[in-house]
């Protein structure tokens, strides 16, 4: 199936906010394809924000498990502040979650990451805006079904579609 490639500039994979851009990049780019594919564009950017903020963000401060360092905090404040500025711009993004998301933004820019006691009060304001997320998620129901959305033919075809647009503009 043939479809149109949108232009959006990619990042450099060596750019140290490329992890965090790339979910931008990948949902301006789902807007511009998943019509053409007949895909619930909506329901997959949700999808993929709850997904995030209650998985893949933690990779942010995971690191520090095996031994904090200043470099290291400061990567994961601009790439964390990225992500929770991604998530929070989500139109489909209910209230309520952006809301939390604007209020521990709030919280953890107050704080000193190269710091290490507080880069781990950063990371329990994380985790509690994670958790409370994830209970969000589970008293409502339609969350819950956005959320559990398998990948299915049609995703597989949607990655085949990335990787082409991402090889494309490597070149």
């Amino acid at each position: 199936m043939g479809i149109q490639q949108p232009e959006i500039a990619v990042l450099n994979e060596d750019d140290e906010l490329y992890w965090a851009m790339i979910e931008r990049v990948y949902i301006e780019w789902l807007r511009h394809v998943g019509p053409q594919l007949d895909l619930d564009v909506s329901a997959m950017a949700l999808r993929l924000v709850l997904s995030n903020i209650i998985g893949d963000d933690f990779n942010c401060f995971a690191w520090a498990n095996y031994g904090y360092d200043v470099e290291g905090a400061k990567r994961s404040r601009k790439n964390y502040l990225e992500r929770l500025n991604c998530e929070i711009d989500l139109p489909e993004l209910p209230d309520e979650i952006r809301d939390r998301l604007i209020q521990t933004r709030d919280k953890i820019t107050e704080l000193d990451w190269e710091v290490e006691g507080e880069f781990f009060k950063a990371r329990e304001i994380f985790l509690e805006t994670k958790k409370w997320v994830s209970n969000y998620i589970d008293v409502n129901p339609n969350l819950k079904s956005i959320l559990s959305l398998r990948k299915d033919k049609l995703e597989n075809v949607l990655n085949e579609h990335w990787l082409s647009f991402l090889n494309t503009e490597a070149s």
